[in-house]
């Protein structure tokens, strides 16, 4: 008889509620602040066509991850797939890149967030050092990790839906009420307008376009982490994945299609800088608008943050409690039923992580660059990994443990799209070559081979039972768990 193990709250999350969480870590208000910018500096006009095509190519990476939780829900996530796909050390590396995607996402986000406040508070005439508002900030991402999902998803659902509302109330009343009578160029139709091609700058553009459009939706898959406290385990889990990417882009379709033809003639001299929403907030509703839109943001940030605290918290979980790694962090919290070691370790790399380089960093914007380029840049480069390698594991994990259901359009042809357009989007990235993103890529890859000489040796020293059995422990399928 196996070990007995501590559960998580089991059956606290129903379908919907799994959707509108995925919504919720991806945050709507602050992706519309600041990834949408760069979207549109890129792909310019074409910016709802890219949003349509990264949400196809984000809903292709949902659908995916939606075959394998049919098969395995589990707080493991990512590497539970991979190692019951490939085995022990690809999933052991696929569990170094979740940790960095989602403990660089909780922290960054949070940062990024909490700069804005900062900003408002200094355009109030207040002034807090950026880094004590981060330190309590990010103390409320670990609470409401903390309190356990059913009561903190109910704060994020609430959030996203204030969220989608304003972001929308502003771009509807932007294009009605534009310098250009509600249209981009005036007397010219949407459509037109998109054949000129206006923004875009080639394979690059179309590339770094793609790359920001799908950073609006990093933070939906921590969805897959929440298999064991699903109350269909079996169907939500891959239902929320899915729908979660299809309520997303038709939000991001709407506000980019009314803010580009309601602003287009001005906004095509904006900087890969500007926060779209917020600035357009500033100059349509002026200061009282500028500070809503700074909470939306603010508010927003907390999504991500929320998914990177709770998706990473239960990888270091899962791990804990089958013994790879110290056994204090599989402890559950007795009346929460959250691992609140594991987000306490969370919460102190994040407060080393992010405030001495945004110290360092200098100026004003220190902390706002320190925690892009690192915070968000780094987590993006991973999520793309674990995104790919999720793609592979279906075909694999089909093809070898279920051969009866193993089928060629579902688990060949579907998964092979999405590996090709992420190729396609950090090839395109690179050419020309870009100095930071290539940093953060080698980054990435170094985390990638540390784990991966740390799991041969693993390997060498633990039993095979050992090592597979924190993958084996997945939601209402193993006994004695």
């Amino acid at each position: 008889m196996a070990e007995e193990v501590e559960r998580l709250e089991a059956k606290a999350l129903g379908k919907w509620m799994l959707a509108w969480a995925g919504v919720s870590f991806y945050t709507p208000g602050a992706g519309a602040a600041v990834a949408i910018g760069s979207v549109i500096y890129f792909t310019g006009v074409l910016t709802p066509v890219t949003m349509v095509l990264s949400g196809i190519m984000m809903l292709i990476v949902a659908y995916s991850m939606a075959q394998l939780t049919r098969k395995l829900p589990s707080a493991g996530s990512f590497y539970t797939f991979a190692i019951q796909a490939v085995g022990f050390r690809v999933g052991w590396v696929v569990a170094g890149l979740s940790f960095t995607m989602w403990a660089f996402l909780s922290a960054g986000a949070t940062g990024l967030g909490y700069w804005f406040l900062w900003w408002l508070l200094a355009e109030c005439g207040i002034h807090v050092p950026w880094w004590i508002i981060f330190v309590v900030g990010f103390a409320l991402v670990a609470f409401l990790a903390w309190i356990g999902v059913a009561a903190s998803f109910k704060f994020l659902f609430y959030s996203a839906l204030f969220q989608i509302a304003c972001v929308l109330a502003l771009a509807a009343y932007v294009m009605v009420n534009g310098p250009f009578q509600g249209g981009a160029l005036e007397g010219t139709s949407l459509l037109p307008l998109l054949g000129k091609l206006e923004g875009l700058k080639g394979v690059s553009g179309a590339a770094y376009g793609l790359l920001w459009g799908t950073v609006v939706f990093v933070g939906f898959e921590a969805v897959a982490a929440m298999g064991e406290e699903a109350k269909d385990p079996l169907k939500g889990v891959g239902f929320g994945l899915v729908v979660s990417i299809i309520i997303g882009t038709v939000f991001y379709v709407i506000y980019t299609t009314l803010t580009i033809y309601g602003f287009w003639n001005e906004m095509r001299g904006w900087t890969i800088e500007d926060p779209v929403i917020v600035t357009l907030s500033r100059k349509f509703w002026g200061f009282p608008g500028f500070v809503l839109l700074i909470g939306v943001v603010t508010l927003g940030t907390i999504g991500p943050a929320s998914a990177g605290m709770m998706g990473v918290a239960r990888i270091l979980y899962s791990m804990g409690r089958a013994g790879i790694l110290p056994r204090a962090f599989g402890r559950l919290h007795s009346r929460f039923r959250t691992p609140w070691v594991a987000i306490l370790a969370v919460y102190v790399f994040g407060l080393i992580t992010m405030i001495p380089g945004s110290l360092l960093w200098g100026g004003d914007t220190g902390p706002l660059q320190w925690c892009l380029a690192v915070g968000v840049i780094i987590a993006m480069a991973a999520a793309l990994a674990c995104y790919g390698i999720a793609c592979v594991c279906s075909t694999f994990y089909y093809r070898r443990k279920q051969p009866g259901e193993f089928s060629l359009w579902k688990h060949a042809v579907v998964p092979g799209l999405g590996v090709c357009s992420i190729l396609f989007v950090l090839i395109g990235m690179f050419f020309p070559p870009h100095i930071p993103e290539i940093f953060d890529l080698i980054v990435v890859l170094l985390i990638a081979l540390g784990f991966f000489i740390s799991g041969a040796h693993l390997q060498r020293t633990r039993s095979k039972e050992e090592l597979e059995r924190t993958g084996a422990i997945v939601a209402g399928l193993v006994q004695g768990e």
